[in-house]
């Protein structure tokens, strides 16, 4: 079974996790007591994967993973603990890993990747 109690026992593994939005991905880079090791960030565009998205305005679109990786820098390399979203800030940032790494999910291929 799982013990919080001991690091080590969880140290080695990848965790990851799919975030739709600035504020799920700030979340789960703060995430205790160590945020995660990759972020999946969509949906770029219509996929098949999504079927209740019909429209462009119903996506997260592809601009939001840049979006995302450079909220977590400013929050990672802001020394004074402020940011665009200084309130979802649940820790200090002195102990934030550095932001992991973020893949854009959803609907791309060799028509849109660019």
């Amino acid at each position: 079974s799982f013990n919080n109690n001991n690091s080590s026992s969880y140290r080695n593994i990848i965790i990851g996790t799919s975030c739709h939005s600035l504020e799920s991905a700030t979340k789960s880079y703060q995430l205790s007591p160590r945020g995660p090791d990759y972020l999946f960030v969509g949906t770029c565009y219509l996929t098949q994967s999504h079927p209740e998205k019909q429209s462009l305005d119903q996506l997260e679109g592809p601009t939001l993973p840049g979006r995302v990786r450079e909220e977590l820098y400013q929050i990672y390399n802001n020394k004074d603990g402020t940011s665009i979203n200084a309130e979802t800030i649940s820790r200090s940032t002195s102990t934030l890993s550095p932001p992991p790494i973020i893949f854009a999910i959803g609907g791309i291929d060799e028509q849109n990747c660019h």
